[in-house]
């Protein structure tokens, strides 16, 4: 199966305000791409909680371009394929959020939740989300 495993941060509880982006691609069970984008998010506003999570501070982060000025190069990982993501409400939702709010036509993706599948088919584990 080829897929590209993809997680957002966000800065504050905005979905709009995606401050990085992880993209692996995988074909045929191999790992053949690795891409991480900084982004300024809008509104522009490191909240004490998100920064405790991904440790991306405002003075880092104020210096990164906008989602819509990366989009051309973040485009090609996500397009036409499959995405996963863990947790996948969120960061499907932060990706349709920041496409609508720079204007960005949807694409067309197929997606995966893999905290779902783990919920559906795997063994609970002590510790599991």
């Amino acid at each position: 199966m080829n897929f590209t495993a993809i997680d957002f941060e966000t800065a504050n509880n905005s979905r709009s305000s995606a401050c990085a982006l992880g993209a692996v691609k995988v074909e045929n069970g191999v790992i053949t791409e690795r891409k991480e984008w900084l982004i300024r998010p809008e509104p522009f506003e490191v909240g004490y909680y998100q920064f405790r999570v991904h440790g991306l501070s405002a003075e880092l982060l104020e210096e990164q371009p906008t989602f819509d000025q990366v989009w051309p190069e973040i485009k090609p990982y996500l397009e036409n394929t499959t995405l996963v993501a863990h947790n996948g409400k969120f960061d499907f939702g932060v990706l349709s959020t920041v496409l609508e709010l720079y204007g960005i036509p949807p694409i067309r993706y197929a997606s995966l939740c893999s905290l779902e599948l783990s919920k559906k088919y795997g063994k609970r584990s002590r510790g599991m989300a």
